[in-house]
């Protein structure tokens, strides 16, 4: 005679694999939608040298192997540079205990501002000098690194410069651009930066 299944007898195992299928799609969706993808490479950062706040030389080379945020700005701004001043700041304290994390702002007013001047402003933001590199050099050098590295457009009028930071890698390939101005974009280069330095 042939056996016949009942539904009460199978509803466990049912019950078992639904929750099991579940588990799999959940954790699915946290993997893929938890930024944990690989992120895009928007370009590659090209050789720089220039001087810190310290009046040391520091280029592209002193980055290698480091998870950096770029910036544009100028010590005597009155607009977006104090704001991106404190994010930076921010920034600085929320990866203080990571030594392969650091800022880098680059003075697009070189003439004034000198190693001298830019040690001042750092020392004001509360830069760790070590951490958080203010650089001057050339203007024919800064131009050059904002437009032809970082695609952010000329530096011919100071006033005009980008808001934007720059995610770069420890190769120095880009890979995020965030407005300062938005705070959900700030949420998003801190997340980056975490998954790049693989932390949790």
């Amino acid at each position: 005679m042939a056996y016949k299944f009942r539904l009460p007898h199978l509803l466990p195992i049912m019950i078992v694999a639904t929750v099991v299928n579940v588990g799999v799609v959940i954790g699915y969706k946290i993997y893929t939608e938890g930024n944990l993808e690989p992120l895009p490479t928007l370009g590659t950062v090209k050789p720089f040298s220039l001087v810190s706040q310290t009046g040391a030389p520091f280029g592209l080379s002193d980055l290698a192997g480091k998870i950096w945020v770029a910036d544009f700005m100028f010590t005597s701004c009155a607009g977006p540079c104090p704001l991106m001043g404190r994010r930076f700041a921010g920034l600085q304290r929320h990866f203080g205990g990571q030594p392969n994390f650091q800022l880098i702002s680059f003075s697009v007013d070189p003439d004034t501002d000198t190693p001298e001047v830019l040690a001042a402003y750092a020392s004001a933001l509360g830069a760790d000098p070590l951490r958080w590199r203010f650089l001057t050099g050339e203007y024919e050098q800064i131009h050059a690194v904002a437009a032809e590295s970082f695609h952010l457009g000329s530096t011919a009028n100071a006033l005009h410069h980008s808001t934007y930071f720059t995610l770069v890698d420890g190769e120095g390939a880009i890979r995020g651009y965030f407005d300062s101005t938005d705070p959900h974009a700030l949420e998003d280069l801190t997340a980056q930066a975490r998954q790049l330095l693989n932390l949790p």
